[in-house]
């Protein structure tokens, strides 16, 4: 069982709970319960209809929902002090998107009844949730947009730059690792193109040693050029 004392350092780096004092931040530890979630393996599945709030501790997780045609569209991935869940927690409606973890991940799971209580007692919680919730909108208007007004070429550019900023640790010789491992295809689902023309633009900017990639993470060699190549326009 999870110690209070533990919940309540866990939920003081999330940055939705960062601004509660000590009896709020008591009252939400009080409520919470921890779940570990394996590579792989499915946290959330779209069209469920709970209502809890996910606080990932540690590990990432991807954000995905199933387009008509059956197509899996990649939407977000997330990380350490984030939240998830927000969206049938405040509407009650089924799930709209299925959460992945990408890597064993622990979370602090705050059940839906209690906590929406709690938003109505404690103003700047409810005020932060409601941030939390822009900054989710914000990163997909960003993402419309980009499929709008870039090709893939920039549009993949600018995902390993944000991934870096998110999911990025030093390098040898000055580059940036991205620690998040995802596959071709994967980076495919989340700039809106096909494997082959991500593979095309990764084999490209390998010879212009702009990144590396092989057996191991993909590493940023060359930032400058990455964010060059990410405010390119479409030229169609």
């Amino acid at each position: 069982m999870l110690k209070a004392a533990d919940a309540k350092r866990h939920l003081h780096g999330v940055w939705l709970f960062s601004d509660l004092d000590e009896r709020e931040l008591s009252r939400v530890a009080a409520l919470s319960r921890e779940r570990a979630c394996g590579r792989g393996q499915t946290l959330v599945a779209q069209g469920d209809c709970s209502d809890d709030l996910y606080c990932i501790i540690a590990g990432r997780l991807k954000v995905s929902s199933i387009a008509h045609e059956g197509n899996e569209v990649l939407l977000s991935l997330m990380g350490p002090g984030e939240v998830l869940g927000e969206l049938a927690l405040l509407d009650q409606k089924p799930r709209s998107a299925n959460v992945t973890a990408v890597e064993l991940c622990r979370l602090l799971v705050v059940p839906g009844a209690p906590f929406r209580a709690l938003l109505l007692e404690v103003p700047t919680l409810a005020l932060k949730l409601l941030q939390v919730m822009a900054t989710h909108v914000r990163r997909l208007s960003r993402r419309a947009e980009d499929v709008a007004t870039l090709d893939v070429k920039a549009r993949l550019a600018k995902a390993l730059v944000d991934l870096a900023d998110r999911f990025g640790t030093p390098g040898p010789r000055g580059g940036t690792v991205i620690s998040i491992r995802l596959s071709q295809q994967e980076l495919g689902r989340l700039v809106g193109a096909t494997r082959e023309m991500v593979n095309k633009c990764l084999r490209g900017w390998a010879r212009q040693r702009i990144v590396r990639q092989g057996r191991g993470p993909l590493v940023i060699l060359n930032r400058v050029a990455l964010e060059a190549l990410s405010e390119t326009p479409d030229a169609t």
